[in-house]
């Protein structure tokens, strides 16, 4: 190798070292926009940078700007662009059915996962990990995500909103632990344990026993043990132990999350969300909640000791559902006497809808017929209605996205869907000719498993 060479190849591999180092600092200073200016004051981002271990955190606490929903309460017409950050765990497939089964009767363009029911998590979301749109932008986005404002704003359209879904932390963990098999390193009595319950035994002392948090290629401090909800809704897990910092994010979401579902009051979060969002009663029917898993420690709280030890360690996850609780009863004291009439109303529409599907098993059934209320105006479901209102998440996903191809509206899909496009693509259509193909039964096996 002559010297010519020799020095092109160092200034190439100069280039390269600048790009990447540029294109690191964009990415970190991007990648966590949920907490905006005046989140901190400058005095208080000082202190907290100086203490802060990781450079990601130091550079977020710096580069926070100000951003909140300018929605207000009340609509005139149906919002259909939204996200959704569906998080782990949270009781959220029952949501997310409704809302993709939304976006179904709509006709409305949703962001669906190339490769996975994921969309970029536990990193941030890519144009890789989704399938483009020819032209356009989004009406909606669910799945699992990390919610990122800048990102997702990009992707939607204008006036989008961003919803949620939590669950009391004690209750999420028991999840987690049981869902991804965590159970089985606590399954063993600890010392000083009451209980073979591995939740329990983790909780005797979760700052001993926690793993070190998982990192992604960006050095984000990432754990399943600590602050899961609220690491999924946009705080970095570093600042887990600032009080500061917690209280400040937490207010924050309140000005960028538009609502956000409480699990435990699940219908008079739909109740709520349906009247926020000027939805008509029939988009928030389910037959079913989400399946789940029984397992002997689900029902079993663990000691006192135990939950204040866990009130401390996921504290920001504690004073998070604690914020958006209020929230929703806030809300609900706003709402009049009616509003409970209407949840009473609407457990019933459920069980109506659940006991005509369960017979209506072919189409020569006549529609269900459900009165005009002061809520609602008049309106039917009939069986093809039913199989929509009986498919899985997984399986509206794929209703979404063979709706979506065979109209020519995905950028990968143009060719195939070509052949079709003299014809008008609608989710009726699909169901009626390609219903097997959507309610596989490896997918029913995936969601009863």
């Amino acid at each position: 190798m002559n010297k010519s060479q020799l020095f092109l190849l160092l200034v190439l591999n100069s280039c390269i070292l600048i790009g990447y180092y540029i294109w690191h600092l964009n990415g970190t200073s991007r990648s966590l926009s949920g907490v905006r200016k005046r989140l901190l004051s400058a005095e208080r981002g000082t202190r907290q940078c100086q203490t802060a271990q990781h450079g990601r955190v130091s550079r977020w606490l710096a580069s926070t700007y100000s951003l909140s929903q300018s929605h207000v309460e009340t609509c005139t017409s149906p919002r259909t662009t939204f996200v959704f950050i569906k998080v782990h765990k949270a009781g959220g497939t029952t949501a997310l059915s409704i809302m993709h089964r939304l976006a179904v009767v709509r006709n409305l363009s949703a962001v669906i996962p190339r490769m996975s029911v994921v969309l970029g998590h536990p990193f941030q979301l890519r144009l890789e990990d989704y399938h483009a749109l020819k032209e356009g932008k989004f009406d909606v986005l669910g799945e699992h995500s990390v919610y990122n404002r800048d990102v997702m704003d990009s992707i939607m359209k204008e006036d989008v909103v961003y919803l949620a879904v939590l669950r009391k932390p004690v209750s999420q963990l028991a999840s987690t632990f049981h869902h991804y098999g965590i159970e089985r390193k606590y399954r063993m009595r600890a010392r000083g344990s009451v209980s073979n319950n591995p939740v329990e035994n983790f909780l005797l002392n979760p700052w001993r026993r926690m793993p070190k948090p998982y990192r992604d290629g960006r050095n984000t401090p990432y754990s399943k043990y600590r602050n899961w909800q609220a690491t999924e809704m946009g705080f970095p897990l570093g600042l887990s132990d600032s009080k500061a910092a917690t209280r400040d994010w937490i207010h924050s979401t309140g000005r960028e999350f538009f609502f956000v579902i409480i699990l435990e009051h699940f219908d008079e979060s739909m109740v709520m969300l349906r009247r926020l969002m000027c939805w008509e009663v029939k988009d928030i029917i389910y037959l079913r909640p989400s399946l789940s898993r029984s397992y002997k420690y689900k029902a079993k709280p663990p000691s006192e000791q135990a939950l204040r030890n866990h009130r401390n360690f996921s504290a920001v996850d504690y004073a998070l559902h604690e914020y958006w609780n209020a929230s929703l009863w806030r809300r609900i004291s706003k709402q009049g006497v009616d509003f409970h009439e209407e949840v009473a109303a609407y457990k019933q529409i459920n069980l109506d809808a659940a006991s005509y599907c369960e017979m209506a098993s072919n189409e020569g059934v006549p529609p269900k017929v459900f009165p005009q209320t002061k809520w609602s105006a008049r309106f039917e479901i009939d069986p093809l209605y039913c199989k929509l209102l009986n498919l899985f998440t997984v399986e509206i996903r794929n209703l979404l996205f063979y709706t979506m191809q065979g109209q020519g509206r995905l950028k990968q899909f143009q060719k195939e869907s070509e052949k079709l496009h003299q014809f008008t693509i609608t989710w009726q259509d699909v169901v009626k000719h390609n219903f097997q193909r959507i309610a596989s039964k490896k997918s029913k096996k995936k969601h009863k498993g």
